[in-house]
């Protein structure tokens, strides 16, 4: 199934900045889009079990790449007051976010919806309000992206992507809430350990961008956990969903 494009929508801010700062910015963006993600799926695969007799399992509803995509980058690599990414140049995270000669619509999730768990959301969101309200929000965090030099959304986010798509499985896989203290320390732990591993081959320039990524899982795992847990308590309490089918503050 190809991916679902989107136009972005043209009065929506364009977050700039330094790409030091975007950077730190968009591993937290990433973090909470994907425990976000874990919900959506989680409520949607419980609520075609119990009210509809769907035989539906979480984890399989995982496609490892996204399947939606709101906007899309440019190319301007021969324009003057864009600049030229340079991998070796540990300066470049001074750079502004968003004046790269490449640029990228960067997801924040990167996971998508596996082909088969579209057509049966669809299929049971026709008479389902509900559910099909879920499954709009799934989608929208599947395709929510940023703009981003395009190095970067090759480089260290892909080493992200395939976290994402990795702990995903194993989150669901395992049956209880999704979202733990556990589950987001883990998360941050795996991302500090990979970051690293991408970093010993790379240029400076490159080396300096990842880190901030880096910086952010060390600093901000118990901010990311009141993040999460309060939007998903909050989201439960508004639809009325037991909230410890998604949350545990164990």
């Amino acid at each position: 199934m190809p991916r679902e494009m989107s136009a972005g929508n043209p009065n929506a801010p364009v977050l700039s900045g330094s790409l030091s700062n975007a950077l730190y910015r968009h591993a937290e963006q990433r973090c909470f889009a994907f425990f976000i993600y874990l919900f959506y799926v989680k409520i949607l695969t419980e609520r075609g079990n119990n009210l509809h007799n769907a035989n539906l399992q979480a984890h399989d509803a995982v496609e490892h790449k996204a399947t939606h995509q709101i906007d899309s980058g440019f190319r301007q690599p021969n324009q003057p007051h864009y600049y030229g990414f340079d991998d070796n140049d540990p300066n470049i995270v001074n750079q502004s976010a968003t004046a790269c000669g490449k640029m990228d619509a960067a997801h924040f999730c990167n996971l998508g919806i596996d082909s088969r768990y579209q057509n049966a959301f669809a299929q049971l969101g026709q008479n389902d309000a509900a559910l099909n309200d879920y499954y709009e929000n799934l989608k929208k965090i599947c395709g929510d992206t940023r703009m981003l030099p395009q190095r970067i959304n090759i480089g260290p986010d892909r080493v992200i992507d395939q976290l994402h798509a990795e702990l995903a499985v194993r989150f669901l896989r395992a049956g209880g809430p999704p979202i733990t203290r556990q589950n987001i320390t883990t998360y941050c732990q795996e991302g500090i350990k990979r970051i690293a591993q991408y970093q010993a081959t790379r240029g400076a320039g490159i080396v300096a961008c990842a880190q901030r990524y880096a910086d952010f899982y060390a600093a901000a795992q118990s901010e990311m956990w009141q993040s999460v847990s309060g939007s998903v308590a909050a989201s439960c309490a508004a639809h009325g969903l037991p909230v410890t089918d998604y949350l545990s503050y164990v």
